[in-house]
């Protein structure tokens, strides 16, 4: 985020922003007037609860399909900040959806998107526990290469492209399973955050990122 000024006149959209932890850190850090697209009613509904529930206007979600072009005749070329976080490796061909980000962007607006490295650390896990995960999410794109490919051609003058984070390991949502897996998700849970505060210690607050890092995160200015 040391790309991105503190700018209170500036507005900013994530999308897929449920359950809203990421438009209030915009607003808190940054200053931004915040605006979220969320395509479950559910997500939306607790989004706007928990926005409530810190002092901002739950009018900011906006419950609708992204790709909808009525969504895009409203919203093109409005905002400063796009942030997509969790998104892209939902989708098998994910230029089109980058596409549809830099549209949202005024010109000279910026781009941050980041997306889990679920072949770093976590990819033993996974492999053996997890297999249903990995299938579920687009992991050609998860190497430093094929995912900068994805911002080429695309109005953009990229400021950053690379690994972030030093651990994480995806327990994601076998956590909650009732199973072996889930047993074994909740403690690689407990084991990210005593091992992520043992080497920030001894690291004194810097960050091993390679391509074991739990994200890749790429940012960018779009340029017409």
């Amino acid at each position: 985020m040391r790309y991105l000024p503190a700018r209170s006149d500036w507005s900013a959209i994530e999308v897929g922003c449920a359950p809203g932890g990421n438009l209030l850190m915009l607003n808190r850090r940054f200053g931004y007037r915040v605006c979220g697209v969320e395509y479950s009613h559910v997500g939306a509904a607790r989004t706007r609860e928990f926005l409530l529930s810190h002092g901002l206007s739950s009018d900011v979600v906006v419950e609708a399909d992204f790709f909808d072009r009525s969504f895009h005749d409203e919203y093109n070329n409005r905002f400063d900040v796009v942030l997509p976080r969790g998104f892209l490796e939902h989708f098998e061909f994910p230029n089109k959806a980058v596409e549809e980000h830099v549209a949202l962007l005024r010109n000279d607006g910026y781009l941050v998107c980041s997306i889990p490295n679920l072949l770093g650390i976590s990819y033993p896990y996974l492999s053996v526990l997890g297999r249903d995960l990995l299938r579920a999410h687009n992991t050609r794109i998860m190497c430093i290469s094929a995912f900068r490919a994805l911002f080429e051609n695309q109005r953009l003058n990229p400021l950053f492209c690379g690994y972030c984070g030093q651990f994480q390991l995806f327990g994601m949502s076998t956590r909650c399973e009732r199973s072996v897996r889930g047993i074994v998700g909740r403690g690689l849970d407990r084991l990210e955050g005593f091992v992520d505060h043992l080497l920030f210690l001894m690291l004194r607050g810097a960050a091993l990122e390679t391509r074991l890092s739990p994200h890749l995160v790429f940012v960018g200015q779009r340029h017409d």
